[in-house]
């Protein structure tokens, strides 16, 4: 189906009738004698330049939420409400027709809308100016070539999952702030709830000082419940940061990468990806790889004659140890943080910890049944060994008293 969304509907939905009658406090009579008098004018309106204010977001989200106004609004009379700024509860693809050139649904223009099927959810977006909002998200259908356009087709809010959002200016945020910071994720997601996140946080994390501000707020609060927490999780922020960096990586290199839409995780759709810019960023992959200068390196002659280079390498607690597999050379990844062989030699858990042994561990055991690998096992895992001596020297001075919490 083709639809000429350069001209203005006759007759707004009956949903956008009530949310207007609502904000304007009127009836919805009026609203749809204004909309046939004004109807051109609005719909071929620039969108608006300065920014809602916050009571009147608090005043549209307040109706809005209460119809359920969003879910039910008509692609067609989107730009009307593009106008309006109400993007603060409704996310649309960035199109109206096919993108794909092939497709007979493509057009040059965006004014033919051939886009169809809308299907709508209830979704949340943490931005980094505004909090977190409660939103609506519609996704939208090709009929000739089947393809389903969603908000993510055109990257400003990245999609980490199908109820949130992450908005592209507070995940630059949130990768700063790990590494200028070296913030966890957990950090990062209390940080965020607790502040840019919480609207009034200065009033909400302050209520001795704010009393009577705090008050008027509680009055003025309305009941509200949303399907999905509006905390930002930690896998929310670990799942941002990697899909964003992707995205950055993948601008950069002027690429594309297709993503495996029936991957049972994200972590298992991202893995592959994340494992193959890695390989690439090895070596020459790095911006400042084959940078040289007096102080990255020395170059001297030794005492034979020959050049010699003196490089300092500068490692730290998050570049050393890292969990891999036992077996030495393998470059396979373990499952998860807490396995010893990777799923390739896992079966090595059923064999004596003891280097060279082959034989089968016992029951409840690392090692096998020979009293000498038995002994270095009882050996290694003998509680607090130095500590528990230390401590028996100390309680055997004379004078100390040992405290409980000691």
């Amino acid at each position: 189906m083709q639809k000429d969304v350069s001209l203005p509907p006759k007759h707004p939905p009956p949903s956008s009738l009530r949310l207007f009658a609502s904000l304007f406090q009127v009836t919805p009579a009026t609203i749809s004698s204004l909309w046939n008098l004004l109807r051109f004018e609005v719909w071929s309106s620039p969108k608006a330049s300065t920014a809602a204010s916050e009571a009147e977001v608090k005043a549209y989200n307040k109706v809005a939420l209460d119809l359920g106004t969003c879910e039910f609004l008509s692609h067609s009379f989107r730009s009307l409400f593009d106008i309006l700024r109400p993007s603060l509860l409704t996310s649309y693809p960035p199109t109206r027709v096919c993108m794909s050139k092939d497709c007979t649904a493509h057009r040059a223009s965006d004014t033919t809308r051939t886009l169809t099927d809308p299907r709508t959810h209830k979704a949340r977006l943490f931005t980094l100016r505004e909090g977190a909002l409660p939103i609506y998200t519609t996704s939208l259908y090709c009929r000739a070539c089947h393809r389903r356009y969603h908000r993510s087709y055109s990257v400003q809010n990245v999609n980490i999952s199908q109820h949130c959002f992450i908005s592209s200016d507070l995940l630059e945020f949130s990768a700063v702030s790990k590494t200028q910071e070296v913030l966890s994720l957990t950090n990062c997601s209390r940080k965020y709830s607790r502040s840019i996140g919480l609207l009034n946080a200065s009033v909400l994390n302050n209520l001795t000082a704010h009393m009577d501000t705090f008050q008027a707020y509680l009055s003025s609060k309305t009941n509200f419940h949303w399907q999905s927490s509006m905390q930002l999780l930690q896998t929310d922020v670990l799942n941002g940061f990697f899909l964003y960096s992707l995205l950055l990586d993948h601008a950069e290199q002027r690429s594309t990468r297709v993503l495996d839409h029936n991957a049972p995780s994200q972590k298992d759709r991202l893995q592959p990806v994340l494992q193959a810019r890695n390989a690439r960023m090895e070596g020459f992959g790095l911006e400042e790889y084959t940078h040289a200068c007096n102080l990255c390196y020395i170059v001297f002659l030794d005492d034979e004659g020959n050049l010699v280079k003196i490089q300092a390498a500068a490692c730290n607690g998050h570049t050393t140890g890292h969990p891999c597999c036992a077996v030495h050379g393998c470059k396979e990844p373990l499952l998860t943080l807490r396995q010893r062989f990777c799923a390739t030699h896992t079966y090595l858990n059923n064999i004596c910890a003891v280097t060279d042994c082959q034989l089968p561990i016992e029951s409840r055991h690392l090692t096998c049944g020979s009293p000498d690998h038995r002994v270095l096992e009882n050996a290694y895992f003998q509680q607090g060994k130095a500590l528990s001596r230390l401590r028996k020297c100390l309680n055997n001075t004379p004078g100390h008293s040992q405290g409980k919490d000691s």
